[in-house]
């Protein structure tokens, strides 16, 4: 018990950094991509990610999912054949191809568990 109010102390930071990130850049890959470069590291220091590099990564992404599918990177991978989708994917950076062919199974529904 004790364990779940530590954790939700530990979400409290993060809900704030993101509903910020939201607030003053925006959640779309076009905003995103065009955002000031200071912001994204200054919300992205006091968040999980710690350096300037993995804050211009979000930005990386953000340009890359403009230039590869105007932004919709959700539509265009539930429109892709599995192939193009997986090759859509790997170009983003911190994406690889997992170890093993079946490594991440799908989620199970609840309707599905009974």
């Amino acid at each position: 018990m004790g364990e779940h109010r530590l954790s939700d102390r530990r979400r409290t930071p993060r809900a704030a950094l993101f509903a910020e990130f939201k607030a003053k850049i925006g959640l779309k890959a076009h905003s995103i991509a065009d955002a000031p470069s200071p912001t994204v590291i200054d919300i992205a220091r006091r968040g999980a990610l710690a350096s300037a590099v993995a804050a211009a990564r979000l930005v990386e992404i953000g340009r890359l999912a403009v230039a590869e599918c105007d932004g919709e990177l959700a539509r265009a991978l539930r429109t892709l054949p599995l192939a193009k989708a997986r090759a859509l994917l790997k170009k983003f950076p911190s994406i690889a191809t997992p170890a093993r062919t079946g490594s991440c199974s799908p989620p199970v529904s609840r309707r599905a568990r009974g």
